[in-house]
């Protein structure tokens, strides 16, 4: 959290490192099987029973999250960090919040590197295509080789691909897109919206949906109509979309799709802070 304490070394405290050690095993093992959301008070139990565990009669919490964000970070590249509740419209101090989400935290690789992978994992699906038509699902179609790298790889990049997609749909529509609109969007792309599955994410959009909203990427909003007839549906930018994919990524990503020249860009951020910039409410630290 924020009040971090500077001098804290939790090597100096073999009970402290102990219980820091157990309680990240807990919070990965944690985020690989359910969620990367954790709640306050699942987390402060985490850490009663790990230190009932230790024979240690009392954990202080700031001070264990911050020994455990400290392993996090040093060990393994990733963070927690404090989330804002949903549709709260102030700014909560930073000891009040009471959920956490593990987001990476790896300092961003060089320009080059991140353009061999994006290389690498363009030559990886072209060699999965024939006649315009994607195998990557008809593993008799593929080379051993490409069989194995496909299996998971192609799903994972095409998952990036269209949350990235439909989160610049939203942002772009001033945060506040319609269900009906979102749909009409994407079929621009090609994503179908008949109850097919989506290629190679092997999802109806109708679930992928879903999936984004409850891995957070998403916030699903629905509002009665005036004559109470019906339900109309909305989404906006979740609380995980907003600490993933933030304001300079929104741009960058718009300027690299567009083509956007310098003064282009300058005006893309002008219309970003007026029109989006509310649904960036600044996870705490």
């Amino acid at each position: 959290m924020s009040q971090a304490v500077d001098n804290f070394d939790p090597d100096a405290d073999s009970a402290l490192s102990a219980v820091s050690r157990s309680v990240v095993r807990h919070i990965l093992a944690l985020c690989e099987s359910q969620s990367n959301m954790i709640a306050k008070t699942r987390l402060a139990n985490i850490i009663r029973d790990v230190a009932k565990k230790e024979t240690i009669h009392r954990a202080q919490f700031s001070k264990v999250y911050q020994s455990v964000n400290k392993i996090l970070i040093e060990t393994f590249g990733y963070q927690l960090v404090g989330l804002q509740p949903k549709n709260s419209p102030a700014h909560l101090a930073a000891d009040k919040v009471q959920t956490f989400m593990l987001v990476t935290a790896v300092a961003e690789p060089p320009a080059a590197y991140q353009a061999l992978l994006v290389q690498e994992a363009s030559d990886m699906y072209g060699s999965r295509v024939m006649d315009d038509h994607y195998v990557g699902n008809e593993l008799q179609a593929l080379s051993e080789t490409n069989a194995q790298r496909s299996v998971s790889t192609d799903r994972n990049l095409a998952m990036q691909g269209l949350t990235l997609l439909v989160l610049m749909l939203v942002l772009l529509s001033k945060n506040n897109l319609l269900l009906q609109e979102l749909i009409e969007g994407l079929a621009s792309f090609g994503v179908p919206n008949d109850g097919r599955r989506i290629p190679v994410v092997d999802l109806t959009l109708e679930d992928f949906l879903k999936h984004l909203v409850k891995r957070e990427y998403l916030h699903r909003v629905e509002e009665n109509t005036a004559d109470g007839m019906a339900d109309v549906i909305l989404f906006r930018v979740g609380r995980k979309a907003q600490v993933e994919f933030d304001k300079s990524a929104l741009i960058e990503t718009c300027r690299e799709i567009m083509q956007l020249s310098p003064e282009q860009t300058d005006r893309l951020k002008l219309s970003i802070d007026l029109n989006v910039g509310d649904a960036y409410k600044t996870h705490v630290s």
